[in-house]
């Protein structure tokens, strides 16, 4: 499997990296190049894991039909799944979506995309800081947002 390959290749400095930054920290006490240092590292294995997660989901042979799907309400559920998530981390989250959006798609190709920035929006958003994510349409074009 290519990809297991790939993220093995990947991980496996960072496993490096992070063992000698707590074996550092461990000898020297922790200061903010240490903690800089491993913040990198688990950022990039959030990377990597979102990278796997799209890569998998691309080779994915998906028997669900494209059809006409509520977008808004989806995105609206989706976020409502993260706002517990988001309160834990300190940080707080907001939805607006024009109502009855609708889109020619696959419903989990909607809730994976949203759910993938959504997570990624709460991990690296500032301690107390607002992530918002809106529904719209701009043309005959949907517009998703999410900062």
């Amino acid at each position: 499997d290519t990809i297991s390959d790939i993220s093995h290749q990947l991980k496996t400095p960072l496993a490096v990296i992070k063992a000698n930054t707590e074996v550092e920290q461990m000898l020297n006490g922790e200061n903010e190049w240490n903690r800089s240092t491993m913040q990198q590292v688990e950022r990039m294995t959030g990377l990597i894991a979102n990278l796997i997660r799209i890569v998998r989901a691309e080779e994915k042979e998906n028997d669900e039909p494209i059809q006409r799907i509520d977008v808004s309400a989806i995105v609206k559920e989706t976020a409502d799944t993260f706002k517990t998530v988001a309160t834990q981390e300190k940080k707080n989250l907001k939805c607006e979506a024009e109502p009855s959006i609708s889109c020619l798609m696959r419903e989990t190709d909607l809730r994976q995309l949203t759910s993938l920035f959504l997570d990624n929006a709460i991990k690296y958003c500032d301690e107390e800081g607002e992530i918002f994510i809106s529904v719209g349409t701009k043309g005959k074009n949907l517009k998703l947002m999410i900062y």
